[in-house]
């Protein structure tokens, strides 16, 4: 099969690959997930979006050259959405924005709701929350028999072919709703919008600019499902009108093909999706908890841990999970390799969840004898015993935490993040196969807070780890050289942009947190093309430049889909050391590669010749940007000595 595609670097271990539109970008990610079940075991994920697709490799078990090849040698995949359910989510057409779309089209606020209830939709691709995801119009009418378009104010919708007459009618496939020029700072869960040609249902309360047309009740995320998303990419869905409110029931897991029937008419209130609290301590003794299905073995009861001080944050961390399909992103630990290496010091598995806590600062006391390391930001240690002493840790090492003795933290002289790890590991429950908590998504164990206990799996003894010297890590004051890799939109830009991009020291700025690094310099980023980016998936590492020009580092948090150009990528190695800033440091990116391949020569045609690109783009342009990392938290500084640090 020969398909339209231009083939975009998005770093050392990831490919964009821009296709003609959202029909062959679901249709090449399908593709793509039937090879990866049949034993491409290099493919790590593979998210659609709009236009393109998003495709992450393991780089020891395969090159870009191997990934590029194979993109062009797939077969396509016959009736790819066959395998999707059927779900019908009951609707109250009560929106605030239904009759401004009506006043639009030219209609009355009755064939809107006609049009958007007699339409099949298909689940396209998640976005930016978990369980939101973008539904597209397939082009089947629900009953009737015949394509579906508006009529022009006669309150009714009537059939015929697939154009419209007059302006402002709502064809059944080509009509955009635009965003809102400035988004609502508050969208109710179950709100069910229009942006683009997409429709969707809001998930969870959050800010969003997309228009709103009814409320579903139906729960889109629920963490005590399996798998806690409601829809899926390949579903289809029916909206179903209702005059009154509607309750949701419990949902089974049903095999393709078969009905899934959300909700009925009762009561006049809406209640918003239920929350499930993730608890920290262990589950009773003989009820196991499930993880989405698996049980979880806790092992025999053991000790426990305190928290007597939280510092800045304390988040359960671990090697993070794969569930993009739900739109949910890997998280996991800022810095991979310290976790690796706490984890390794007490004898655990090497992604075993670990607590990590940012700048320092925290206190844990043991109940019963515990082993414990602390690895990452060269921090002050100390073990607080009984009688009153105060017994200095001078390096990243195991040591024995005794019953009633505390382990106290100082603030990082050099680095962020610290990692503490038992012998045996936490017993905390794993959400969506993992114990980290995403920030971004609010899934996952919640954040520790004093008075917390933490209770211990006791397995077999296991041999501790040799003592290590604190790593070189970045320090406020001291300037940070981080390997980026240019692209994949490294031609949304002019050569002088990206010359002023990569010679530019920049600073780490307060708003900065797990999502990514917001900086602040002498200049901003110019030479951006005009148009908007339809949105497209990222990836940890990923640099976005919004329009006011100032880089977003996207560390493990990171949106699934983003909605700015991502200029460049940093290199694993620098995205480790990215997540080890503090507030106040100093940084400077130098280009290690481009757009251009896996020689690392930049693509000069690509950097000058954008003519074709902004077109382009322009006529794709698609909403539905809220992806994006506008959530911060003040930190404090560390010290510096000048210095300068390389990846």
């Amino acid at each position: 099969m020969t398909r339209s595609m231009r083939i975009m670097t998005a770093g050392r271990s990831a490919l964009l690959v821009e296709v003609d539109d959202l029909a062959s970008a679901i249709e090449l990610g399908e593709s793509l997930r039937v090879w990866r079940a049949h034993g491409s075991s290099a493919l790590r994920d593979v998210i659609p979006a709009a236009r393109t697709v998003m495709v992450r490799y393991d780089p020891v078990l395969a090159t870009r050259e191997d990934i590029e090849s194979a993109l062009h040698d797939l077969p396509p995949v016959e009736d790819h959405g066959s395998d999707g359910r059927d779900v019908t989510i009951p609707v109250v057409y009560d929106g605030a924005d239904v009759d401004a779309v009506a006043r639009m089209w030219g209609v009355s606020a009755d064939a809107v709701v006609g049009w958007h209830a007699a339409r099949c939709w298909s689940a396209a691709f998640p976005g930016f929350a978990p369980g939101f995801m973008y539904l597209v119009r397939d082009g089947g009418v629900r009953r009737g028999g015949g394509a579906r378009r508006l009529g022009n104010g006669d309150g009714g919708a009537a059939e015929g072919n697939d154009t419209a007459e007059g302006n402002g009618t709502a064809e059944e496939d080509g009509h955009d709703v635009p965003r809102r020029a400035t988004p609502r700072l508050h969208v109710p869960a179950g709100a069910v919008g229009l942006a683009g040609r997409f429709s969707g249902v809001y998930p969870r309360d959050s800010s969003g600019g997309w228009r709103l047309i009814g409320t579903a009740d139906a729960v889109m995320w629920d963490e005590s499902r399996d798998p806690p998303a409601l829809l899926r990419p390949g579903d289809r869905v029916l909206f179903t009108p209702v005059r009154g409110r509607v309750h949701v029931h419990a949902v089974t897991g049903t095999e393709s093909g078969e009905s899934v029937a959300m909700a009925s008419v009762t009561a006049p209130s809406v209640t918003a999706p239920s929350v499930t609290t993730t608890a920290v301590t262990a589950p009773p003794s003989g009820v196991p908890k499930r993880m989405h299905g698996h049980p979880v073995d806790y092992g025999r009861p053991g000790p426990r841990v305190i928290i007597e001080r939280t510092g800045m944050a304390a988040l359960f961390e671990d090697d993070g999970r794969s569930s993009s399909d739900m739109g949910v992103t890997g998280s996991g630990a800022a810095d991979p390799v310290a976790l690796h290496q706490a984890n390794d010091l007490v004898g655990n598995d090497p992604g075993t969840a670990a607590i990590e806590i940012t700048a320092g600062g925290a206190r844990l006391r043991a109940v019963g004898d515990v082993v414990v390391a602390v690895a990452g930001a060269k921090t002050p240690l100390s073990i607080a015993t009984e009688d009153g002493r105060m017994l200095p840790i001078m390096d990243q090492r195991p040591v024995l935490l005794m019953d009633g003795e505390s382990l106290v933290m100082g603030r990082p002289v050099m680095g962020w993040r610290d990692y503490i790890a038992v012998q045996g590991g936490f017993r905390v429950t794993a959400v969506v196969g993992s114990a980290s908590r995403d920030t971004m998504s609010g899934i996952g164990p919640r954040p520790l807070a004093p008075g917390d206990a933490v209770d211990i799996a006791r397995g077999p003894h296991t041999t501790v780890g040799e003592p290590s010297v604190w790593p070189s890590l970045p320090m406020s004051g001291r300037t940070t050289t981080l390997d980026v890799v240019l692209g994949p939109r490294d031609d949304w830009f002019s050569r002088d942009g990206i010359a002023g991009f990569l010679s530019t020291r920049w600073t780490v700025t307060p708003q900065s947190n797990r999502v990514g690094l917001r900086l602040a310099g002498g200049r901003p980023v110019g030479g951006r093309i005009d148009g908007e980016l339809p949105s497209e998936a990222t990836v940890p590492g990923s640099i976005e430049i919004p329009s006011d020009g100032m880089p977003v580092v996207f560390l493990r948090d990171q949106p699934v889909t983003g909605g700015y150009p991502v200029v460049a990528v940093l290199t694993e190695d620098s995205l480790r050391l990215a997540g080890q800033l503090p507030v106040g440091a100093e940084i400077t990116f130098r280009a290690v590669g481009s757009s251009a391949g896996a020689d690392g020569r930049i693509d000069d045609a690509a950097m000058t010749d954008r003519s074709a690109v902004a077109a382009c783009s322009a006529v794709a342009s698609q909403p539905g940007k809220a992806s994006r990392s506008d959530d911060g938290a003040d930190a404090d500084d560390g010290d510096g000595d000048g210095k300068d640090i390389r990846a």
